[in-house]
């Protein structure tokens, strides 16, 4: 497959994930997150942390060591959807109302924008 063409390709589904985290947020979650509701923060938000730790785990340990362009699309894949899994723990398990998604989408997005494709295996 040629170069340029794989590259583009990689760089409209990372684009659409990162893109479909914010669009999720604002429609099943009403908007940005805010403090305002009621509640401490609690024992759930390990889950969506294990999630994002593990998606910055594949981004920083696994991906730099890949050397063909189908791995890395694999593992760039598998990674942002560890962290729109979070993202959908704290919409779902834990609730859009806690202030525990104060810190998850947050965490969630920036783990995804860390995927973003500028480091592209050369052949």
């Amino acid at each position: 497959m040629n170069q340029g063409l794989m590259k583009k390709q990689v760089w409209v589904v990372w684009f659409a994930m990162t893109s479909s985290l914010v669009i999720i947020q604002f429609i099943l979650g009403k908007g940005l997150p805010s403090m305002s509701g009621g509640g401490s923060v609690s024992i759930l938000l390990v889950a969506p942390l294990v999630l994002i730790l593990g998606s910055m785990a594949v981004r920083f340990l696994v991906v730099p060591k890949l050397k063909l362009k189908m791995q890395f699309f694999v593992f760039m894949t598998g990674g942002m959807s560890m962290a729109e899994m979070a993202h959908f723990v704290g919409i779902f398990i834990i609730g859009t109302d806690k202030p525990d998604m104060v810190v998850i989408f947050p965490m969630a997005l920036l783990a995804m924008l860390t995927y973003a494709p500028v480091y592209f295996p050369e052949d």
